[in-house]
């Protein structure tokens, strides 16, 4: 999956908490959310613009995990999420990564 671009080197991060919405900075922007039998499709959005696509639905509630990873540019933007199918989306924040150097 997409979480794979996210490396443990060089890499610093912060966490935002959940919410619809928020500002953020960095290289890389990863959504964290649990997976589970109530949970649907959500899209990603950046600054208002398609950024993704991922299904939460799984046949057991999971840990909160990072589900998602996508490439910004520098600057601040603005993430968000919208379920798409009505689903309750279990989002508990997103992480922002920055490559050192």
């Amino acid at each position: 999956g997409n979480t794979n671009r996210a490396t443990a080197e060089g890499v610093t991060t912060a966490v935002v908490p959940a919410a619809d919405s928020a500002t953020v900075s960095g290289a890389q922007v990863g959504i964290i959310a649990r997976r589970g039998p109530e949970a649907g499709r959500m899209a990603v959005l950046l600054d208002g613009e398609p950024l993704g696509l991922v299904d939460l639905f799984a046949e057991v509630e999971e840990e909160p995990a990072i589900v998602f990873v996508g490439e910004m540019a520098e600057g601040e933007h603005t993430i968000s999420i919208e379920a798409t199918d009505g689903s309750t989306l279990s989002v508990e924040g997103f992480a922002t990564l920055e490559r050192a150097g």
